[in-house]
């Protein structure tokens, strides 16, 4: 888990660097503390092979994905609010994007984790199912990637849902 008790309060982005730098001191911790916008995108995400999406709100995660998707870089969507949690691993030219699967942002007001909070439990299963779908631990007996899979989750409610996309030719 990235935020403790001790870290209300605290900027997201200090917490979190704080507790990657915790867990392993050898990785190289870039924080980036401004907005995400299309002005800035391409600067701070070129250096990158992969992107995974720490963001909390769709105009970020749109942007995120439209990016992903020109750019050509693999892009891991998780997110996680209150009991219910949803992720996709989005792999330009081979698997949905997120546009693909919700083509325009909600509209309106949507929960957030300020405002609605979110159980502890559906993080740790939504960065569980990123950490098998993305391959790092890939079930071997099935004998196929599951990397361009969504999986949905919502705890309160005891639903799982899993799917496939096809790959684009």
């Amino acid at each position: 888990m990235i935020h403790g008790t001790k870290d209300i309060g605290r900027p997201k982005l200090d917490s979190a660097s704080d507790r990657i730098r915790d867990v392993n001191p050898n990785v190289h911790v870039v924080q980036y503390d401004t907005a995400l916008s299309s002005a800035n995108a391409l600067e701070i995400a070129r250096d990158y092979d992969v992107i995974v999406d720490g963001t909390d709100n769709f105009e970020a995660r749109f942007l995120m994905n439209d990016f992903a998707v020109r750019e050509d870089v693999p892009w891991i969507y998780a997110a996680a609010v209150g009991s219910y949690g949803l992720k996709l691993p989005i792999v330009p030219e081979k698997t949905a994007c997120l546009r693909c699967v919700y083509p325009e942002p909600p509209q309106g007001s949507q929960p957030t984790c300020e405002t609605d909070g979110v159980i502890a439990p559906i993080t740790a299963t939504i960065a569980a199912l990123s950490d098998v779908l993305r391959g790092r631990r890939r079930p071997r007996a099935i004998g196929v990637s599951l990397a361009g899979t969504v999986a949905e989750d919502g705890l309160v409610r005891g639903t799982y849902l899993l799917g496939w996309s096809e790959p684009v030719d």
